[in-house]
């Protein structure tokens, strides 16, 4: 066999070799690290004492189940005040959650600026936060109530392309169109695979407050897939809505959503 010929065969030895090696780590990464995350977040903000209070929140269900709300009501959220009371309720083919509470009360908290020091001096004694259930000039930042749940696992990768119909998603929902955005960029230059879509989705809110009170409930649902080859990467798709209801009583009204799907990078 000639020399040159040897070379070539020997290059191309090494470059399958090189590749082989290189697929073979990112498998095992891939395989090592691969894990998925769902998150349900919900921000509750209220100006005023609430009172003998009633809220049905929509969770993500999928065929009737909810393992967000299943893991709340197991006690592994963060954030749920002390005297909540939490079920859940089957509505229009979807899952929500339920809140029985005496009351809501505001908080709100002073405000802490920051203290320039000039070199030499002796830095001032630390601010405290000082807490109260009433707007005024001591106290003008509200507080919100911020709960949810994070469940991590290495299950089969959650569909984030087309979680409609294949994932748990929030619900119960009505009006879902396809919203027309422009393409948003993708990895390495191309363009984005991923969707818009807008919803809305029933609250139930009943208490006892001020005819001026104002309440903002805000839900964030999503859900990743992620791994490690030389950096963590993955794809995900978010949900969220939002409502602010007015007065006491407000009864079922409708919050505005969106759903953004087939984020991120796809192997």
């Amino acid at each position: 066999m000639k020399r040159s010929t040897k070379a070539i065969l020997i290059i191309i030895l090494a470059v399958v070799g090189i590749v082989a090696a290189i697929s073979f780590i990112d498998a095992y990464f891939y395989t090592q690290s691969a894990h998925v995350t769902r998150d349900y977040r919900v921000v509750v903000t209220t100006n005023s004492t609430l009172e003998n209070v009633t809220l049905m929140l929509p969770l993500p269900s999928h065929h009737g189940r909810s393992e967000i709300g299943e893991a709340i009501l197991a006690g592994e959220a963060y954030g749920i005040p002390a005297g909540w009371n939490c079920t859940l309720a089957e509505v229009d083919g979807g899952v929500m959650l339920r809140i029985v509470a005496e009351e809501i009360v505001p908080v709100y908290r002073n405000r802490i600026m920051p203290i320039p020091i000039e070199p030499g001096e002796e830095p001032a004694e630390t601010p405290t936060f000082v807490y109260a259930t009433a707007y005024s000039e001591e106290t003008p930042e509200l507080q919100s109530i911020r709960f949810g749940v994070s469940i991590m696992d290495r299950e089969q990768e959650i569909n984030t392309r087309y979680p409609l119909g294949n994932e748990s998603v929030l619900s119960p929902k009505r009006n879902m169109t396809r919203a027309e955005e422009h393409p948003t960029p993708g990895p390495e230059g191309r363009e984005s695979t991923a969707s818009y879509y807008l919803f809305e989705c029933p609250v139930y809110a009943e208490y006892g407050t001020d005819p001026d009170t104002t309440v903002a409930i805000e839900i964030e649902y999503g859900g990743w897939n992620q791994w490690w080859v030389l950096g963590w990467s993955g794809n995900w798709f978010v949900e969220r809505c939002r409502i602010t209801l007015t007065g006491p009583e407000p009864g079922w009204q409708y919050a505005s959503g969106s759903l953004r799907a087939g984020m991120g990078r796809y192997r």
